[in-house]
């Protein structure tokens, strides 16, 4: 979930706990629940990250929500180094309705696709 791209302060609120909720809470259950399986198979957990949100201006909650998300992971797989691995990796720009929604002026056919987002990332994690 994107949410507005405002100035920080501008947003609504609720819509930035629906944010939350869908980038950190959820992923954060997620983690929890699969732990013990993952643990036991010496798993592997893969989560997109928007890099480019992180940080930047008018990018309010969901940027906020990123850097958790990618923080989250990487202390999931600290804590379990050696026998799980957790990756939080930035697909680049890829043609779905979340980047058209933040780029409108972009067309989404000269973006790859999220098919070929998921090689990549998965290229990236196995070789």
């Amino acid at each position: 979930m994107l949410g507005a791209l405002t100035p920080f302060g501008h947003g609504d609120p609720a819509q930035a706990e629906r944010i939350w909720a869908t980038s950190v809470q959820a992923n954060w259950r997620l983690l929890s629940h699969l732990t013990p399986p993952l643990v036991a198979s010496a798993g592997w957990a893969l989560f997109p990250v928007d890099e480019s949100a992180i940080g930047g201006p008018f990018w309010g909650a969901y940027g906020a929500a990123q850097a958790a998300l990618k923080s989250l992971v990487a202390t999931w797989g600290a804590e379990h180094q050696g026998r799980v691995r957790g990756y939080a990796l930035d697909p680049g720009p890829t043609g779905t309705r979340r980047y058209t929604d933040a780029y409108p002026g972009i067309d989404p056919t000269s973006l790859q696709t999220p098919d070929q987002a998921a090689a990549k990332l998965l290229a990236t994690v196995f070789g």
